[in-house]
């Protein structure tokens, strides 16, 4: 919850204005069209931590989980408990998960094998 809220506020500091109150739903939906298109679809970070908030709301509503509920506001309302080393290791995984997504973009064309395969690894430039 802390990070997909920082997150919402980086984009609403790109943007100037506040995120009009359906942004995330409008991007699930965005993301669902491309996929429906390409038959696969990059989640960002924004987009997969929506993705999993929304499964856990609906299933403490059909579960009738209220105790979900009081642990996402005790989420809002303390803040960012996690330790520096926690913050660090989330900024790392976040940078790796963007360059692969850099990386799936290119074209299958472009890669060639350097070495050829040894050892049953493919060594690629």
């Amino acid at each position: 919850m802390i990070c997909l809220r920082a997150l919402i506020s980086e984009h609403e500091k790109q943007l100037g204005s506040r995120l009009a109150d359906n942004y995330l739903s409008e991007r699930a939906a965005a993301k669902a069209e491309t996929a429906r298109l390409r038959r696969y679809v990059l989640l960002d970070e924004i987009d997969a931590l929506w993705r999993d908030k929304v499964a856990g709301f609906e299933r403490a509503v059909l579960d009738g989980d209220a105790a979900w509920f009081e642990r996402q506001a005790k989420a809002i309302s303390s803040g960012d408990t996690r330790s520096e080393t926690d913050k660090a290791r989330d900024a790392f995984e976040a940078a790796v998960a963007r360059e692969l997504e850099m990386f799936s973009d290119m074209d299958d064309s472009t890669l060639e094998p350097a070495f050829g395969i040894s050892r049953g690894f493919a060594i690629w430039t």
